[in-house]
């Protein structure tokens, strides 16, 4: 069984591409080129929506991505 996050994280990177165009990897890649400390949660999430006008659950999914990456 899929953990209910890992369903979240799953549909919030299919819907980014469709609204985005970019992949959940490639919008981690592209918050780690923007200088925001990728575990700071609230400055992760905010970036997103200032900059690009990201959608909350989809910056939550990333911070949380960009995290793991750097904690893994």
């Amino acid at each position: 069984m899929v953990a209910p996050a890992e369903q979240m994280t799953s549909a919030v990177a299919q819907s980014l591409t469709a609204r985005t165009g970019r992949s959940l990897d490639e919008g981690v890649a592209l918050l780690a080129s923007s200088g925001v400390d990728p575990v700071d949660h609230n400055a992760v999430r905010r970036w997103p929506r200032e900059a690009h006008g990201v959608r909350q659950d989809t910056a939550a999914a990333a911070a949380d991505t960009a995290a793991h990456d750097q904690n893994p």
